[in-house]
């Protein structure tokens, strides 16, 4: 690997961080507006669970989506199994292989 390509690795890394945390900052304003208002809004927090999917590798975020999850779990516990699912799929596979 030449020098060149390392450092091109090394920018995409740092703009992969630097897209997670700010993702962070906004799904976490989101997520406590939702907790905190107790919000029943279905499509508002299946959107909301959707996105933090994207960005479940990141340990910050994949806590965003437990507590999504722990919220959404008193309004539908069914389709709160489903998001699980689609999470283990998603992230949990690619880390055991």
């Amino acid at each position: 690997m030449t020098e060149e390509q390392l450092e091109g690795f090394k920018e995409l890394a740092e703009s992969i961080q630097q897209n997670t945390q700010q993702a962070y900052e906004i799904y976490k304003e989101e997520v406590d507006r939702i907790d905190k208002d107790n919000v029943q809004n279905v499509n508002e927090i299946e959107r909301q669970l959707d996105y933090l999917l994207t960005y479940c590798a990141d340990e910050k975020i994949l806590l965003l989506f437990k507590k999504l999850c722990r919220h959404y779990f008193k309004i539908d516990p069914v389709a709160t199994a489903e998001y699980v699912a689609i999470y283990r799929n998603m992230w949990e596979e690619d880390n055991q292989k």
